[in-house]
């Protein structure tokens, strides 16, 4: 078995290590000037840079003289070209080409869960501000969200509540680079949700998926932009809203025409009806140790996704497989409050002293440059908490999320 990650970073660079745990040979392609993390995972790797003097047909003649048996994307960035390189290389575990876009372009997405009589955000493009404003005005929709048409973590999406913000945001994006390298040429304007946020992460084999994990979102409005993620829950799932929301999910996936591979999938839940916020094809980033997974579950989505590729096993109980919550799992999403110079992290050792306290992950060194969280990235780290009291782990996480809204885990200056 041979596996080519493209732009495996973040949880992509979790994937690689699972593959090579496993005996799979890796390989890697580059669409973007980045460094690259454990390079000697990979036995090669190629560049598809603007600066690189690869061609994509020597990258094609390459893997397939290696005789790569699957091309898988590492990240958001690299959804594209993996999607282009199972086709030119006439893959059968992969997706479409020919609708990529609805799996990359927010816009299209959207549009396309129309057209299959799903629920759905009302939404407009536009690559002119004035048009912008007047629509807005028009139709009345403040408040409004407006984000590019590509992107990832949060970046340039601001939730906008008067006709001046929209205009600021707009202006931030429009023929500005996206955190993903590309030009944004198009704005885009969506009605904003009010509810309850979950993330959905998915494993899919031949158009049947297995929902492997689904989280609470806990988060907090930050002034002039959108939210700060800053903890989450594992859900149990035997509840009818959480069904819903993993029927709604399978059918978002069929509609869009994702058949095979990870999906993490933004729901809101409004009025009690879920709606998509966006699918993303590639694995949840901002990674969860596994070690801290399995103590609330039997695999983590990075191991699934792994079992079904090399063959072990396919999703687990295909259309209406689902995951098995062994005991309460909770993340928090570490803050940096303002940008300065990291001094200290002095709650560090009350943190640990916790009882359901189980690990930092990413935690950031002391005496370096942080800059004011405003993305999803998750550069100031974060805690996990576990334990068989579900009270136990709230009253810890209520602790935790105390001593971060009064500002007392980092020192900056």
């Amino acid at each position: 078995m041979k596996v080519c990650l493209v732009d495996a970073l973040s949880t992509g660079q979790d994937l690689a290590k699972e593959f090579h745990d496993r005996g799979v040979e890796c390989f890697h392609v580059r669409t973007s000037d980045y460094k690259l993390p454990n390079q000697g995972i990979f036995k090669r790797k190629f560049s598809l840079t603007s600066a690189s003097s690869e061609t994509e047909y020597n990258v094609v003649k390459n893997l397939k003289a290696l005789q790569v048996d699957v091309v898988l994307a590492g990240s958001e960035m690299g959804v594209e070209v993996a999607d282009k390189l199972s086709t030119i290389l006439s893959l059968k575990f992969g997706n479409k080409l020919t609708t990529t876009p609805l799996r990359r372009n927010k816009y299209r997405m959207q549009e396309r869960l129309r057209e299959c009589g799903l629920s759905s955000i009302k939404q407009f493009m536009s690559s002119d501000i004035t048009q912008i404003i007047t629509k807005v005005e028009t139709e009345k929709m403040l408040p409004v969200v407006v984000k590019p048409l590509e992107g990832a973590a949060s970046n340039g999406v601001a939730i906008c509540e008067s006709i001046e913000e929209v205009e600021i945001a707009s202006r931030q994006i429009l023929g500005h680079t996206n955190i993903l390298g590309a030009l944004n040429e198009q704005v885009l304007v969506q009605e904003f949700l009010d509810g309850e946020q979950y993330f959905v992460n998915c494993v899919s084999c031949n158009g049947d998926s297995y929902v492997t994990d689904i989280w609470l979102q806990d988060r907090v409005r930050r002034s002039g932009g959108a939210y700060n993620f800053i903890g989450m829950h594992l859900m149990q799932t035997d509840s009818k809203l959480i069904k819903e929301i993993c029927d709604y999910t399978l059918n978002v996936l069929d509609c869009l025409d994702l058949k095979n591979g990870a999906s993490h999938n933004e729901i809101m839940v409004c009025n009690g009806r879920p709606v998509l916020i966006e699918t993303n094809a590639r694995l949840m980033g901002a990674s969860i140790p596994t070690e801290y997974f399995k103590k609330s579950l039997e695999q983590s989505q990075v191991e699934a996704l792994v079992d079904v590729v090399i063959g072990d096993q396919s999703p687990k109980g295909a259309k209406t497989g689902i995951y098995s919550r062994k005991a309460p799992l909770s993340e928090i999403s570490l803050l940096f409050k303002k940008s300065g110079v990291l001094r200290n992290i002095p709650k560090k050792s009350e943190i640990q002293q916790l009882r359901t306290f189980i690990g930092f992950s990413n935690l950031p060194q002391e005496n370096i440059v942080v800059s004011k969280t405003e993305d999803t990235l998750g550069e100031p780290g974060f805690i996990y908490l576990a334990g068989q009291d579900e009270i136990e782990v709230a009253t810890d996480y209520r602790t935790i999320q105390k001593w971060q809204s009064n500002d007392e885990i980092f020192e900056i200056d």
